[in-house]
């Protein structure tokens, strides 16, 4: 399924959606302006959430707390898998600012934490627990990493 683009958003876009008499945009006869990928929808699964650690504390905490630690989310959630669900198909980036700091164990590397310089380490368990996620809940994953050696640079 490939979502259309029409004129019609440009028009809910001037006009907004306020309670106000709207003009008849006539939806079903505007020109079809271009399509997006039906995976359009997409979000981003932040790689703190996956490998744990200090990471942006919750509302309410207390004054001046900024961080937080925080244990990674259970990706394996069958009540999380189904609301997920729900927003496929999408892409499902696993990324952020922490990724830049999160050291990926290599085949056959086992780390019980992140090497110095780090900030928290990805296992490959955890690796695959999000993968097993996005193959669940319909996403195709993207990430991005910052490329640094052992000295941070």
């Amino acid at each position: 399924m490939i979502r259309k683009v029409s004129a019609a958003c440009c028009l809910i876009g001037l006009f907004g959606c306020n309670s106000s008499p709207q003009p008849d945009p006539q939806f079903g006869k505007l020109a079809v302006l271009g399509t997006v990928d039906p995976r359009y929808q997409s979000y981003n699964v932040e790689m703190a959430e996956v490998t744990g650690g200090r990471f942006w504390a919750p509302y309410g905490g207390p004054e001046g707390e900024v961080y937080r630690f925080r244990e990674p989310e259970d990706l394996s959630n069958i009540r999380l898998r189904q609301l997920a669900k729900h927003l496929g198909p999408a892409y499902m980036r696993v990324s952020g600012t922490w990724a830049n700091f999160t050291y990926l164990e290599a085949e056959g590397e086992q780390h019980n934490e992140a090497p110095e310089g780090y900030g928290q380490l990805l296992t490959r368990d955890q690796w695959r627990g999000a993968l097993d996620f996005a193959e669940a809940v319909n996403a195709e994953i993207g990430v991005s990493f910052a490329v640094r050696d052992r000295d941070g640079v």
